[in-house]
């Protein structure tokens, strides 16, 4: 099986289990929440999926070049930057396939157990939740979608920043640079 292919089952394997967790978690948290906490947290669902949206779009358009200057002269993150420029494709999978669209599932559900809560009698207050929850996202996400395209390599710095600063914080590394090292050997021909 190729590499394309293993990584699509892994994915789909992925979103499926935690897509599950969330939704029960979300759908749980929100059905024993009050009215005022349930709309705040369907505004949060919604917003983390608008950012990470956001970042999916900036990162297929973030300049590499501008990154270089800054991780030449060690500004903290630029390295993280650019690790995820280099790794757009993935990164604006993970962002934009399965961060956003997890979260638009979730407020989709949540609006639907809200509604419900609000009236289970009333079938266009159902409905009209579920729209608005879905006219807030894709109005959201369509707002940023320019903002992102305009600033990408700004935006790409600010999260490599946070990389930075999380990967310091923690020892963990998100943005190994090992195997990008390798693959850039590979592709010049050295061994």
């Amino acid at each position: 099986m190729s590499d394309h292919w293993r990584s699509v089952i892994v994915t789909f394997i992925a979103v499926l289990v935690v897509s599950f967790l969330l939704n029960a978690g979300a759908d749980s948290l929100i059905a024993s929440a009050g009215l005022v906490p349930s709309l705040l947290g369907l505004i949060v669902i919604i917003l983390i999926g608008v950012v990470f949206d956001m970042v999916g779009t900036a990162v297929a358009a973030a300049e590499e070049a501008p990154l270089h200057a800054m991780a030449g002269d060690k500004v903290p993150g630029a390295k993280q930057a650019i690790w995820l420029t280099r790794n757009a494709d993935s990164v604006a999978s993970l962002c934009n396939d399965v961060i956003g669209d997890i979260c638009g599932t979730l407020a989709g559900a949540a609006a639907a157990t809200i509604a419900y809560r609000l009236s289970t009698t009333s079938y266009f207050l159902r409905v009209f939740m579920a729209a608005m929850a879905a006219a807030l996202t894709i109005g959201l996400k369509r707002a940023e979608k320019s903002f992102a395209l305009g600033k990408a390599t700004d935006i790409i710095y600010f999260v490599g920043k946070m990389i930075f600063y999380f990967e310091k914080a923690t020892g963990m590394k998100i943005t190994s640079t090992k195997k990008n090292n390798q693959k850039r050997k590979n592709r010049n021909g050295q061994h």
